[in-house]
């Protein structure tokens, strides 16, 4: 199984920094990743905090939650769990 080279805290605090203003360009450069990888992570990842993060790592490792492995379905699980109300948003 390939190895991430990034962990979720790290792909969102790249994201914090492209919110914050930086270029993606810049981002790529600076942290050694394709260009395009900022926008698919944007895409899973965009939205959430370090502390989300870890209650759906939690969430995931739960076999009774019956957690879809394709990224759509980590999606939808997330945005479910929000919309749910599992999840407190502040």
């Amino acid at each position: 199984m390939k190895r991430k080279r990034f962990t979720e805290e790290q792909i969102i605090g790249i994201l914090q920094e492209h919110e914050a203003g930086v270029s993606a360009t810049e981002l790529s450069r600076k942290h050694g990743f394709a260009e395009d990888m900022l926008y698919k992570w944007k895409s899973t990842h965009g939205g959430m905090d370090v502390s989300e993060a870890k209650r759906l790592r939690e969430l995931k490792a739960d076999p009774l939650l019956g957690y879809s492995q394709s990224i759509r379905g980590f999606q939808f699980y997330s945005h479910s769990i929000v919309a749910g109300g599992l999840l407190e948003t502040s």
